[in-house]
C-alpha cells in the first residue's frame, strides 16, 4: 500500500514539473497553435498514467482497511 501511494506522489510531482516546463515555454512562445506538442506536455503524460493507477492502488486497499477501523476513506483525486 504504501509502495503504491509513495510511486503516486513521486509520479504526481514529476507530472507538476513537467506541467510548469510546459507553461513557462508556452508563455515564452505566447501559447500557440502546437504548445500541445510541447516536449514537457508529452513528458508528463506517461508519470500522470503512473500517478492514477498508485492513487487508485492505494485507495482500492486503503478503503476497507480504514472502514474496518473507523479511519478515514480516500478518492483516488483526493491523493
Amino acid at each position: 500500500m504504501l509502495r503504491n501511494l509513495t510511486t503516486a506522489w513521486q509520479a504526481s510531482a514529476q507530472v507538476d514539473t513537467d506541467l510548469a516546463r510546459w507553461a513557462a515555454d508556452t508563455m515564452a512562445r505566447h501559447c500557440h497553435h502546437n504548445s500541445r506538442s510541447d516536449a514537457g506536455l508529452r513528458a508528463s503524460f506517461v508519470p500522470e498514467g503512473q500517478a492514477t493507477v498508485g492513487k487508485h492502488a492505494f485507495a482500492r486497499l486503503w478503503n476497507p482497511v480504514a472502514r474496518g477501523y473507523g479511519l478515514t476513506t480516500y478518492q483516488p483525486s483526493q491523493l
